[in-house]
């Protein structure tokens, strides 16, 4: 961010792109939107955008130094500025950080020393604090419910309290920036642009329990999930992404040649990391990484339940990973293969009417079936209740990956007709892969007009297709349901 970190100041027409070890590693680079506009008239350089938001209808905003947050129609690559414009001008370092609750939205006003939260169009909604002097680099923890900020020359991490305002001193650190939270809300990581290091905090003692060792112009920073568990990726100021490995400290460049890095923003949609440039944004695929949503933890199911190889429980709430315990899926086992977990939702209590449901590390097929069990005010529903729920939200919009409904695939015939579950799914939705080894779809029970909150999801599994081999894991992640106010996909993010 700028005031504290840059060390250097590269032109904007540097490329990033990908060292051996990020190729090798199987991530890729695109460019997600160009042409930001840049001033000049900092000791540090050009600045340009900083903040990145996702909204639940796919758009995504953005911040840039100048003051001017924009709303990009989708995430898809190749977007120009130009073709995009300015929602609201906010001033010259009024538009910093961005970090997203569902569709509520927050931002940091450096130049103010506020924190706003902004409507989904891009305009103010409301000042949730004056009492932030430089804020910069923010998270926000779905635990408690809280944001982080970061007083870049402060010294200083607040905590504060959005509903009421509140401000409170969680830690000193010399120069903190970038921020990150753990998967299961224990860590709060801080990118130290004085000290060139990632130091980590426990939210629960609010001491220093982690330090990467030295990150030149480290900025903003994200943790991997999945196959990245245990890693940090660090966006630096001379044009560097840094992957390092919280166990060991080792560290791997990914990538190079860029300008100016800042803050980053995983998209929760995809998984995708998205890296803030002099004038651009990119983003980093080809690996998961984590971002703060709202409580959901997840218990296996009983052994009864599971066919083919065993699962190892992922605990952990904001996100559940299960993953099959070998090398392979046994699709000729008893009722084929398949990856089952009950889900328990925010505050302890059973199921979750929106989420985001994800399977990644397949290979050997092109399309995977998810198994839903649905159940009304506590009951399972019936086949004319799911007739009327799909009808109602108009389920055959694909999302993404290109979810569909049952009549598309019928997971109990044809090539899926080994699949025989103990436990009674009554709604499957079939996917393309997105890529070579990822599916995806999102949903919001709480849109239909005649169940609404009374809907939720109890239990997700995954039908891979039989051919498939290799390591899967299946990622679930609760979103708060939004208040109605459309018909929309079953399968659209919120």
């Amino acid at each position: 961010m700028a005031g504290a970190l840059c060390w250097a100041s590269s032109t904007s027409s540097a490329a990033l792109s990908l060292t051996s070890d990020g190729i090798a590693a199987g991530f890729s680079l695109s460019i997600f939107a160009s042409g930001f506009p840049t001033t000049s008239n900092t000791p540090f350089g050009p600045l340009g955008p900083f903040g990145i938001a996702f909204a639940r209808s796919g758009q995504v905003l953005t911040s840039d130094f100048l003051g001017n947050v924009r709303v990009f129609p989708t995430a898809a690559a190749g977007q120009l500025v130009s073709n995009v414009s300015v929602a609201q001008n906010y001033g010259t370092s009024n538009a910093i950080d961005m970090v997203q609750n569902g569709n509520t939205i927050y931002m940091t006003q450096q130049g103010a020393g506020q924190v706003v939260e902004l409507n989904t169009d891009g305009t103010l909604k409301r000042v949730v604090t004056s009492s932030v002097p430089v804020a910069e680099g923010m998270v926000f923890n779905p635990f408690t419910g809280n944001l982080y900020v970061a007083e870049g020359t402060q010294n200083v991490i607040r905590e504060i309290n959005p509903s009421t305002g509140a401000v409170s001193v969680f830690a000193t650190v010399l120069n903190p920036d970038g921020l990150t939270l753990s998967a299961d809300g224990s860590k709060l990581y801080c990118a130290s642009g004085a000290s060139h290091q990632i130091t980590g905090f426990s939210t629960s003692t609010k001491q220093a329990v982690y330090s990467s060792g030295g990150i030149f112009s480290v900025d903003g920073i994200a943790l991997g999930v999945g196959g990245m568990s245990g890693k940090i990726f660090a966006n630096t100021n001379d044009g560097r992404v840094v992957q390092v490995d919280l166990g060991t400290n080792i560290q791997t460049v990914i990538a190079t040649g860029g300008d100016r890095g800042d803050f980053v923003k995983v998209n929760p949609y995809d998984g995708s990391l998205f890296l803030v440039q002099t004038s651009s944004i990119v983003k980093l695929s080809g690996a998961a990484f984590f971002a703060p949503h709202p409580a959901l933890s997840f218990a296996a199911s009983s052994p009864s339940a599971l066919y083919g190889n065993p699962i190892t429980n992922g605990t952990g709430a904001g996100q559940g990973t299960f993953t099959n315990g070998k090398n392979g899926l046994d699709t000729t086992g008893p009722g084929g293969s398949h990856l089952p977990a009950q889900v328990t939702g925010i505050n302890g209590g059973t199921g979750i009417s929106a989420g985001y449901v994800s399977v990644n590390g397949f290979s050997g097929g092109d399309h995977e079936v998810f198994a839903l069990d649905v159940q009304i005010n506590g009951v399972q529903a019936t086949p004319d209740q799911i007739s009327t729920l799909v009808a109602n939200l108009n389920s055959d919009n694909a999302y993404g990956a290109g979810a569909q409904i049952a009549s598309a695939v019928d997971p109990t015939n044809g090539a899926f007709s080994s699949f025989a579950p103990s436990v009674p799914y009554n709604l499957f939705l079939a996917t393309d892969s997105l890529s070579s080894d990822l599916s995806y779809f999102g949903f919001d029970l709480s849109q239909d007009p005649t169940f609404a909150a009374s809907a939720k999801v109890v239990a997700i599994a995954v039908v891979p297709e039989p051919g498939s081999a290799s390591l899967i894991t299946l990622t679930a992640t609760a979103l708060l349901a939004k208040s109605r106010r459309r018909r929309r996909s079953i399968n659209e993010p919120r």
